[in-house]
């Protein structure tokens, strides 16, 4: 079988490490052709041979917070495109791979190069809406696609929009929604939010309030932690969550900051007063495996879930850590989504994809089996559109998993609140990735 060509990144900005892991990845799939050729490990929908595999710019953040983030969308992504070769023989598709740590500049540098002296067919890029808008004249001079793969935090603004660029997210401001409805209809009605200064700023948590009041709810008390130079408040936050007696608290919280929440939160006790609920990442792996036990019973909602039991997924799992050794996150989904919408794209355009008329239409009447379920794009806004899950971290044989108890209803597109949300301004003064 051959397997992808890969293109050494043209800047030395490049961290040793994801470098290290990137060349083993890639080894991998020659290693384990065979599972990877499967009928069981390839679902990409009986996909014809493409006569045309494109060109990748593929763009990284680092996070410090989850080290493997970039990593994994990279693996997901690189994945999908192994599975169509083996399914299909189309070819070796290349991937040239830039990381740009935080700097939005570098972002928007590195995507510059990678255009004109790439020569790129699709750019994937792994930064805000915010951030691509400085790439919006580049990109329609050059003809050039840009799909945005992101959690998803933010409600796209109505400036932040380009018939070039596309979004695949994690639909996390939409789960924050659904979750905030249904705390209320099947907890309590009195909620108590908890977030991080760093967690704060994203519409993510506007819009657990907004859920929270459509489902005829009150936040009794939004206490913000960790906000510097101060970042050891967990106790009085604490008392404030005792003293007050909520029905539920929705901490949103990610990284180490999730941890000592939840650590905090069980040795006051509050575990066996008050139920806990939790943002997208408040219970991710990286929490889970430095809480442990503690994290037992904490309900989140995101468009994924490790325990969902379709083929599709089951067999992207298996796959996955086969590749790579590792199991599979949402951020290896969303790379892996990403790519099948560029081989979405290759199929309904005949490989050219320079056409913008056709690629544009073609991304936008995009629908496929995905990991998470059947996902398609908004025709209207370039955003995709998935299935919300309500997880439970559930003891899963050695391990913890973010087990999926059911499917919500997400919020209605044509929503007034979020039509309002496209027009405003964003404050801007968060870091630029709620995984950072």
């Amino acid at each position: 079988m051959s397997k992808q060509q890969v293109v050494p990144p043209a800047s030395t900005h490049h961290r040793r490490e994801f470098l290290k892991t990137f060349g083993a990845v890639v080894g991998g799939l020659a290693i384990n052709q065979f599972s990877l050729a499967s009928a069981e490990a390839s679902r990409l929908g009986g996909l014809p041979k493409l006569s045309h595999v494109p060109s990748i710019g593929l763009l990284l953040p680092s996070s410090r917070l989850n080290p493997r983030f970039g990593d994994n969308v990279a693996a997901g992504l690189r994945l999908c495109f192994d599975q169509l070769d083996a399914e299909t023989g189309s070819g070796k598709a290349k991937v040239f791979v830039e990381e740009f740590g935080t700097s939005s500049s570098l972002a928007v540098k590195n995507a510059r190069a990678l255009i004109a002296e790439r020569n790129v067919d699709v750019l994937i890029g792994v930064m805000t809406p915010g951030v691509a808008v400085q790439l919006h004249d580049v990109l329609e001079s050059s003809r050039t696609f840009l799909i945005l793969a992101d959690a998803g935090a933010n409600v796209v603004r109505n400036v932040e929009h380009s018939p070039y660029v596309f979004h695949n997210s994690l639909n996390y401001w939409r789960s924050s929604w659904a979750m905030g409805e249904w705390v209320v209809r099947n907890i309590g009605r009195k909620v108590f939010v908890a977030s991080s200064f760093y967690e704060s700023g994203y519409d993510a948590l506007y819009a657990f309030r907004l859920g929270v009041n459509s489902a005829g709810g009150t936040i009794v008390q939004t206490h913000i932690s960790h906000v510097p130079p101060n970042a050891t408040d967990l106790p009085k936050l604490m008392d404030s969550i005792r003293d007050l007696r909520p029905d539920v608290v929705f901490a949103s919280y990610s990284g180490q900051e999730a941890s000592e929440f939840v650590g905090a939160y069980v040795e006051r006790g509050l575990d066996q007063q008050v139920p806990l609920a939790g943002s997208a990442f408040m219970s991710d792996d990286v929490v889970l495996n430095k809480v442990g036990s503690s994290a037992l019973g904490v309900r989140s909602c995101l468009s994924w879930s490790p325990s969902l039991p379709t083929a599709e997924n089951i067999s992207f799992m298996k796959a996955f850590e086969e590749m790579t050794g590792r199991t599979a996150d949402a951020f290896a989904v969303l790379g892996y989504d990403a790519a099948r919408l560029v081989i979405e794209a290759v199929k309904n355009t005949g490989g050219d994809l320079k056409q913008s008329v056709k690629m544009r239409e073609a991304l936008r009447q995009a629908k496929f089996t995905s990991p998470r379920g059947i996902v398609r794009m908004n025709a209207e806004t370039h955003e995709i559109v998935a299935p919300l899950y309500l997880r439970q971290v559930r003891q899963n044989g050695a391990g913890l998993i973010n087990h999926a108890l059911d499917e919500l209803k997400p919020t209605p597109v044509n929503n007034r609140t979020v039509a309002a949300f496209r027009g405003e301004v964003r404050t801007g003064w968060l870091n630029a990735y709620a995984v950072i």
